[in-house]
């Protein structure tokens, strides 16, 4: 029994820096594609609260169902793909909290327009 424990610890010892390493890969992409103005799918919890305040208010009680990160002109941009009792919108903030655009979609954004 006791050589078992001690089996499945020096496994997970092993695994460690291999899970750990890949996690670094996964942020490092998502940083290079930002930088190279490839847009990059975020959670809320990723987003400046400015910028997440700033797209609330620009359609209060909208359902934030995507949002992706983007770099152009040297500046970042959150686009946030929305909906609202059956309407669809396409709001996009820059990095400083300044809401760019508010567009009403009439159907729900395809996944490959994104």
């Amino acid at each position: 029994m006791m050589i078992k424990k001690l089996l499945s610890y020096g496994l997970v010892a092993l695994l460690m820096p291999a899970l750990v390493l890949a996690d670094v890969d996964d942020e490092e992409d998502r940083a290079k594609a930002a930088a190279m103005g490839e847009e990059a799918s975020m959670s809320r919890g990723q987003v400046p609260p400015k910028v997440l305040a700033a797209a609330s208010k620009a359609k209060p009680g909208a359902f934030f169902s995507d949002i992706r990160r983007s770099l152009r002109d040297d500046n970042t941009y959150y686009t946030f793909y929305a909906s609202q009792v059956g309407k669809y919108y396409v709001i996009v903030v820059r990095e400083d909290a300044q809401v760019m655009e508010v567009d009403e979609e009439g159907e729900a954004p395809a996944s490959d327009e994104r």
